[in-house]
């Protein structure tokens, strides 16, 4: 089965030395990706050099009266043919399996790959003050050192300006979202009230022997 083919080429990939860091947990390091990228350029396959089968056979009219040695002749050439384009399509699909092996490969190095960039792209940037620039020492009462503390400071207080302003927003919107669901709920009632007192008029007016065509039209509820 499929599923039974992942497990078993899983397994052989964590167990090499190249394709290991393919199955694994652990975030894709430049060295590694460097080395998938080499070790993934395609491979163009090719059929082997094999005997071509006998496609005159296709052509030959097989009505014809045939004696007993010309029959025994063309099935032995027909049988001969069909073994060679038999070996003909073997070759041809283990060729498709390498190819779409390649695949699988280069779509598990993409994958990695395309987590790898995530990760770095997502991480949590640090809000620490950076004050020794480029690793260089320098005084702790220079004007650079304050200047970075200074800067530090204010992008701290932006940063959290900003989160409190995210907080009201989504307070605020929650507040809408209630204040919404709450006349919703209202607009429901109201109109499960109208199709009732619609149902006891109807059944009422049916009573009554008045047709349905004539019975007052059930009350719609507005979209949401």
């Amino acid at each position: 089965t499929p599923s039974k083919r992942m497990r078993i080429m899983t397994a052989g990939l964590s167990a090499s030395a190249s394709g290991s860091f393919l199955v694994a947990r652990s975030r894709l390091t430049g060295t590694q990706a460097s080395a998938l990228v080499a070790a993934n350029q395609p491979v163009i396959q090719k059929l082997p050099s094999l005997p071509q089968p006998d496609w005159s056979l296709l052509t030959t009219p097989s009505h014809e009266y045939m004696t007993r040695d010309q029959m025994s002749t063309r099935i032995d050439e027909l049988t001969k043919s069909l073994s060679r384009s038999k070996d003909f399509i073997d070759a041809q699909n283990y060729v498709i399996e390498g190819s779409q092996a390649q695949l699988i490969v280069q779509g598990m190095s993409l994958v990695r790959m395309k987590d790898s960039l995530w990760a770095k792209d997502t991480q949590k940037k640090s809000d620490k003050t950076k004050l020794f620039v480029d690793g260089k020492g320098q005084h702790l009462t220079s004007k650079e050192i304050r200047d970075a503390v200074r800067k530090g400071e204010e992008d701290k207080a932006v940063k959290l300006a900003e989160k409190l302003n995210r907080k009201e927003d989504r307070e605020e919107l929650k507040k809408k979202r209630e204040e919404f669901d709450a006349w919703w709920t209202g607009i429901k009632e109201k109109h499960k009230e109208a199709v009732q007192k619609w149902q006891d008029q109807c059944k009422e007016l049916t009573m009554q022997g008045l047709p349905k065509n004539r019975h007052p039209k059930k009350p719609k509820l507005m979209k949401k």
